[in-house]
């Protein structure tokens, strides 16, 4: 599954959090990992507010994890299951 981010002002997505550059159209939105997610927010709530951007999840597309995410995920499984 994949997060996109959407800026609720305008419902424009996310395309580039370099550039803070934002696109209406859904499918050049950046496509992300639920970790990468986590981070991205933190790197906006610099400029947003958590009331001015929303999560869309799409559970039809997959991005493979990297072995960071796939270590981060299996530690989280690890504390759950203590």
């Amino acid at each position: 599954m994949i997060k996109i981010i959407q800026r609720k002002s305008d419902n424009k997505y996310l395309q580039s959090v370099e550039n803070d550059l934002w696109t209406n159209n859904i499918s050049e939105a950046y496509e992300m990992s639920l970790i990468e997610c986590v981070e991205i927010k933190k790197s906006l709530s610099t400029n947003y507010t958590p009331e001015d951007i929303k999560e869309i999840l799409n559970l039809n597309k997959v991005k493979i994890a990297s072995k960071e995410e796939k270590k981060i995920y299996r530690d989280i499984l690890k504390k759950i299951n203590n």
